[in-house]
């Protein structure tokens, strides 16, 4: 894949690697903590909400979100010593299930946070 790219953490537990499609890679909760590493707040609020979004339907095969906020929390906790623990504690006090787009989450954002 052109834009894939592909690292190894130094250290992941057997619960952090799932098989999506016969593909060993990262769980949602890992990406999202590996994520808070290397883009702004603001866009790992609208990866988190994208994570917890009940899919709908008639867009998308699947029934289920790939993740919980209360599962994020928990795998953040977990970790407290991992680069990026701050910046994902951050974002997840703005997490929520129901924005269906990043614009929506840029959206409430903007109104939360007074920009």
């Amino acid at each position: 894949l052109p834009n894939a790219v592909v690292h190894r953490p130094m250290k992941v537990g057997d619960t952090e690697v799932i098989d999506l499609d016969g593909i060993q890679v990262s769980s949602p909760e890992r990406t999202f903590l590996e994520l808070a590493v290397i883009i702004p707040v603001p866009a790992l609020i609208a990866a988190g909400d994208q994570l917890v979004r009940i899919p709908k339907k008639a867009y998308e095969p699947r029934g289920l979100p790939w993740t919980s906020i209360s599962a994020l929390r928990d795998f953040v906790s977990a970790h407290p010593h991992t680069p990026g623990v701050p910046a994902a504690k951050d974002a997840l006090r703005l997490i929520r299930v129901g924005a269906d787009s990043a614009p929506e989450t840029a959206l409430t954002f903007a109104r939360t946070s007074g920009q």
